[in-house]
């Protein structure tokens, strides 16, 4: 009788990868099971292409395998591109997409155990400026972040904005604390552009495709764009697009200020550190309710602090720290519930 996949498995598994030795009943039992199925010796599975699909239109197939700079968005499907451009001066609306040549899956087969949404590849930006990455390992570039794919996403052709909202042009500041903040775009003013030069820039951006839970990996879109500076160009543009907190719209945000900074000064991880700007970043009070009763326990906003810790030398660089604060269904000051994500920003983002 042929051993089930799952059992199968499970004795494969114990056979190759179990640090405690097995039972000599076991073992055998384990070898004959992966002989009469060959499924733990045999040759690793061919796995055949994938129909990719139709291209998305004609940009997708001419500029397949390409990162592509330009002025405007440049949608999946489009058809005009007039606005790409393989050189700008810096300041100029900047937006960067890729078309992928290939599926992911055919592109670079990844062992899949976790099923069709299983992130079994990922695809990672990296940027180099003027050569300084040439010779080196991509991860020793800057990093812009990138994206999970899916087993159920990497049967087609893959279209990206580099920015993560295709509508977001590099060229813009970013706003601390704002629905849609932008990664990609405050990695992009506070790392690049301060190291640019008056004259020509040689900006090379990579797309790299990688498995999950392998050492694997390959180009999956790249491309070369020159950024002149003009004189004083760089200075100018980080006062244009400097970091900014994102204006608050909370009715009570005034009143909640002074609560919120002492609240984070009483907390030992921030006692020593200078607040500069604060702002709550909820729009309204969110009802927060028991799990079991559904009863009203009380209300959370949402604020962002910005301050300079004791031990940082650099007097211009920040921390934007996301705290969570409750006030009592039956009113009262606020509780510190918690802090969350923490960012590097311009100090200047913000000021009490």
């Amino acid at each position: 009788m042929k051993p089930s996949t799952s059992r199968t498995a499970l004795l494969c598994n114990n056979n190759n990868n179990s640090r405690k030795s097995m039972p000599m009943k076991a073992a055998l039992a384990s070898i004959a099971a992966c002989a009469l199925v060959g499924s733990c010796f045999s040759k690793p599975e061919i796995r055949k292409p994938v129909d990719p699909g139709a291209w998305a239109g004609p940009l997708a197939q001419k500029y397949a395998g390409k990162v592509v700079f330009s002025s405007e968005p440049m949608p999946m499907n489009g058809t005009d591109d007039k606005a790409a451009s393989n050189a700008i001066t810096l300041g100029e609306p900047l937006y960067m997409q890729f078309w992928s040549e290939d599926s992911p899956y055919n592109l670079l087969p990844c062992r899949s155990t976790f099923g069709n949404e299983a992130a079994t590849r990922r695809a990672d930006y990296w940027v180099d400026l003027n050569g300084a990455g040439a010779g080196k390992p991509l991860t020793e570039l800057v990093d812009l972040g990138g994206y999970p794919i899916s087993d159920g996403a990497a049967t087609q052709r893959h279209w990206h904005s580099i920015s993560a909202t295709p509508e977001h042009s590099f060229a813009s500041a970013f706003m601390v604390g704002g629905a849609a903040q932008d990664e990609a775009v405050r990695i992009f003013n506070n790392q690049i552009v301060p190291a640019m030069h008056e004259g020509a820039n040689t900006l090379r951006v990579i797309v790299q495709i990688r498995c999950a839970s392998e050492a694997k990996s390959r180009l999956f879109a790249e491309g070369t764009l020159t950024v002149n500076v003009p004189p004083g160009g760089v200075a100018a543009y980080m006062v244009t697009f400097a970091d900014r907190l994102q204006p608050s719209t909370h009715p009570e945000n005034a009143a909640l200020l002074p609560q919120i900074i002492a609240s984070v000064k009483r907390q030992r991880e921030w006692q020593t550190n200078n607040i500069v700007a604060a702002a709550v970043i909820s729009p309204t009070w969110e009802p927060v309710r028991n799990d079991d009763t559904g009863v009203l326990i009380g209300y959370d906003i949402g604020a962002i602090v910005i301050m300079h810790a004791a031990s940082e030398p650099n007097a211009t660089r920040c921390q934007a720290v996301d705290f969570t604060f409750r006030r009592d269904a039956a009113g009262g000051s606020l509780e510190f519930i918690g802090a969350g994500q923490s960012i590097d920003v311009a100090c200047s983002a913000g000021k009490l």
